[in-house]
């Protein structure tokens, strides 16, 4: 609680269990604009069906999302893109895919909460 970086990736941990996700996440979100985050460490998150999975996967995202990478990197939003369409067929197992829905059920089901948590606090 150091500092705005530390609560924000502490309390984003709280909700996805990954320290190292959740302090790339949120230090993108802070530049949101720069593109600062590699694509390769974001393949490194996933588990491909195979490296062919993996390499039509990313022309699949170069070309559908090349507003959004620079110089093989991406920003925050490219990283919500990059996770979001993967699909069943690209990654190893059904749970890999199933893991990213959870991920995303998670924060949506957080971000709600304290939607709900500064409403019932505010004072009237």
């Amino acid at each position: 609680m150091d500092n705005p970086e530390t609560f924000l990736i502490t309390n984003l941990q709280r909700v996805t269990g990954d320290e190292a996700f959740s302090t790339m996440v949120v230090k993108s979100y802070l530049i949101k604009n720069e593109f600062t985050t590699s694509i390769e460490e974001l393949c490194h998150l996933i588990e491909w069906k195979n490296k062919h999975m993996k390499d039509l996967y990313l022309i699949k995202f170069y070309q559908k999302y090349s507003h959004l990478i620079k110089n093989d990197n991406t920003n925050f939003e490219g990283i919500n893109k990059f996770l979001l369409n993967i699909e069943i067929e690209d990654v190893n197992q059904w749970h890999v895919k199933e893991q990213i829905n959870e991920l995303y059920y998670q924060i949506t089901h957080e971000l709600i909460r304290s939607f709900e948590l500064l409403y019932n606090s505010k004072i009237f």
